[in-house]
């Protein structure tokens, strides 16, 4: 059982948004708790006035709207009778049991879901704390629910269970087959509904999924001097289709103003920061290139929105999630998960048959090497195996990467954490790595094939072991030589007399 609060300025909003399911048949009224009439005799303007009539008498509170999804796991089926009751003790063990909501059960996924919409003013004016109240209420009400129940647990569900949005269908909207202002109205209003966010670009990214994004126009476009907004369909490419949908003619008007004060409203909360940095490291820890990156998040529930300008250049990296319908720029979830960080992690394309080959190389000598030598007996044995070494600097740290002596170093493989911090705990930094591979080649020429090598072992590993303790000798930790080093030492010695 997984419980989502949104808050919201607009009641009117929700209640449309519930009403128009239940019109297509996608949804079902199930309940109204604390209405004079049963839920089948309300009619719109009653389903609306008993929430309108106390959200007005708010005196502070902006977010009167509050707007609840629970979702189940994808094998339970439970009756209307239980989704009820569900809903109506939630709603006390949340300290809404006070006031009036309407239940509604939506069908319009494979996972069974309710959405209840309430507001949090009370009869008295005042709003009903609900700081924190996704860690001090609602979670604590879930799990006592699901342990009352028998419920499947939440903590026992996949994480790609996701209450999802359907997407524009493009196709339908090209050749006319469904009107392009209802498909992108859906998307809008339910992304605006479900998702905090807390800014344009973020925003977007969320739209992006779902084949919709809201444009300003060009750089000096008249619309963009004027604040105008409107939404676009578009391809998976990010290619623009059919004519933009004015903000102000879909319900609501999510002009670009009204947007502006949600920004402030639903930013991501940082307690969700936890899951999505857990997912994103532990992927990119098993060595992935960028294709397989985007289809691991993605089974967790997580899309990847990778900004690029007109030349295809990555400049900024975005994850949604849709599993607590958050957003995220990637340098806001971890430093080192900024664009460059992310790319500077990612393997080459495995789909590359060099790539593919020179991965099982170097997994192969490394799966194979004995450690109890030492530092210098491993690199010694990997290099006279025909393995190079070269290094860099990333935000996380120093990055291996190892490639076959013929391949070229674009389709080198980057070494796992495990081996990397084994060569920098054992002394082997970027500088020394790269030393050696400078001068490798003075050792093993071209000409050289690997068969020559093997007949000249042992004068070879007698140059090999001479260039690593040279590499450790002249190279100081931080990269600076030792030569440097002392001269620097000699001058501040100078300056000090």
């Amino acid at each position: 059982m997984v419980a989502r609060i949104i808050e919201g300025e607009e009641i009117r909003g929700a209640v449309e948004y519930n009403e128009e399911k239940v019109a297509k048949g996608a949804a079902e009224l199930l309940y109204a708790h604390l209405y004079a009439k049963e839920a089948s005799n309300l009619s719109f303007k009653e389903k609306l006035f008993r929430l309108q009539h106390l959200a007005d008498l708010a005196q502070r509170a902006d977010n009167v709207c509050t707007h609840i999804s629970i979702g189940f796991h994808p094998s339970e089926k439970l009756s209307p009778e239980l989704l009820r009751r569900l809903a109506v003790e939630y709603m006390e063990k949340i300290d809404f049991g006070n006031q009036p909501f309407l239940l509604y059960e939506h069908f319009d996924t494979a996972i069974q879901h309710m959405h209840v919409v309430t507001t949090k003013i009370k009869d008295d004016g005042k709003a009903i704390d609900t700081s924190f109240i996704g860690i001090k209420k609602s979670i604590p009400a879930t799990e006592y629910l699901e342990e009352k129940y028998g419920l499947i647990k939440a903590k026992e569900q996949k994480s790609n269970e996701t209450i999802a949005i359907k997407a524009a269908d493009i196709k339908a909207i090209e050749y006319g087959e469904k009107p392009t202002k209802k498909e992108i109205s859906r998307v809008v209003r339910s992304v605006i509904s479900l998702y905090e966010f807390g800014s344009l670009a973020e925003f977007n990214s969320i739209l992006r999924q779902f084949n919709v994004v809201a444009d300003q126009g060009e750089e000096n476009s008249r619309m963009r001097k004027h604040n105008g907004l409107v939404y676009r369909a578009i391809q998976t490419n990010g290619e623009l289709i059919g004519k933009g949908i004015k903000s102000s003619s879909i319900y609501g008007k999510p002009k670009l103003d009204f947007l502006q004060g949600q920004f402030k409203k639903k930013k991501a909360r940082p307690e969700h920061r936890e899951r999505i940095y857990r997912i994103i490291d532990d992927v990119l820890n098993k060595g992935v290139d960028e294709k397989r990156f985007l289809k691991e998040l993605s089974d967790n529930g997580i899309y990847v929105h990778i900004h690029r300008n007109k030349e295809g250049l990555a400049y900024g990296i975005t994850f949604v999630d849709n599993l607590t319908l958050t957003v995220f720029k990637g340098s806001d979830i971890e430093r080192s998960f900024s664009v460059k960080g992310i790319f500077s992690r990612l393997q080459p394309d495995e789909d590359i048959p060099a790539v593919s080959w020179n991965k099982q190389f170097v997994n192969s000598i490394i799966s194979q090497t004995d450690y109890k030598p030492g530092i210098k007996g491993v690199l010694c044995k990997w290099l006279s195996a025909g393995v190079h070494i070269n290094a860099g600097n990333n935000e996380s740290g120093p990055v291996f990467l190892a490639g076959h002596s013929k391949i070229l170093p674009e389709y080198y493989w980057k070494l796992d954490r495990r081996v990397t911090n084994y060569l920098i705990a054992n002394g082997l930094t970027p500088a020394r790595a790269n030393y050696i591979d400078r001068n490798l080649a003075k050792i093993l020429p071209d000409r050289f094939s690997i068969e020559a090598m093997h007949a000249f072992s042992s004068y070879l590993n007698v140059q090999l072991n001479n260039l690593i303790d040279s590499a450790f000798e002249v190279i100081h930790d931080d990269g600076i030589s030792s030569e440097l080093l002392k001269e620097a030492k000699k001058k501040k010695r100078y300056r000090r007399r």
